[in-house]
């Protein structure tokens, strides 16, 4: 019987960053370790298998755990299923935040940044980011996740646009919020595009500097 108790759409707000914190705090160093254990086999047999076909017996089974453990961290496999997911967008937060920059670096050295912490990160899990498309389509919370997402980068496209226009380093008749919208739909829609047939396949310095160029001139960048 599990201790925990199921998420709610109430309890996830915040950034991936905070959630993922949250979920593990409760736990003992070994507790820890075994969860992020599950969670590592749960992405590799979600991966293999799709989302509709795993079960949790795949997952332990994966793990070399016993089945009872799995319901001390989880209630279901769609729960895991949002914690792998909720790691994922994490990683992507802490990447796209451009801390790794000098403090002065260049708004285009930022957006390209931002841009490649996207695409990398969207090519070594574009299989999972397929299955998170479709699994939105049947949980209504996942999709919730995957518009959090979303929001988030608009938000933070839309502060940077607001930065750049108050210092007139973008063209003046720019909307920021408009902006911000179509740009991030621009930059999802070329990575579902781009790494639809494998990553393997994508010249990812390419990419990146495509989807930069197209930003940084749609929004007429003084560089």
């Amino acid at each position: 019987m599990s201790h925990r108790n199921s998420t709610s759409k109430s309890t996830q707000k915040g950034s991936a960053i905070d959630k993922v914190a949250k979920s593990v705090d409760k736990f003992s160093v070994r507790g820890r370790r075994t969860r992020a254990q599950l969670l590592e086999a749960a992405q590799r047999v979600f991966e293999r298998n799709g989302f509709v076909e795993v079960r949790v017996a795949d997952i332990v089974k994966e793990a070399g755990v016993a089945h009872g453990t799995f319901y001390t961290y989880f209630n279901s496999k769609e729960e895991i299923f949002r914690a792998v997911i909720e790691v994922h967008q994490s990683t992507i937060e802490q990447s796209a935040s451009g801390t790794s920059l000098p403090r002065r670096s260049t708004p285009r050295a930022r957006i390209e940044a931002s841009n490649r912490a996207y695409l990398e990160g969207y090519a070594k899990h574009s299989r999972l980011m397929e299955l998170w498309w479709e699994a939105s389509v049947l949980h209504t919370d996942l999709g919730d996740l995957l518009e959090e997402l979303i929001l988030y980068n608009i938000r933070r496209t839309e502060q940077f646009l607001h930065k750049l226009k108050k210092a007139k380093s973008i063209a003046p008749d720019v909307e920021p919020a408009y902006a911000a919208r179509a740009l991030n739909a621009m930059v999802m829609q070329f990575s579902i595009r781009i790494f639809k047939d494998g990553a393997d396949k994508v010249d990812i310095e390419k990419a990146i500097r495509t989807v930069t160029n197209i930003w940084c001139r749609g929004i007429g960048l003084d560089e």
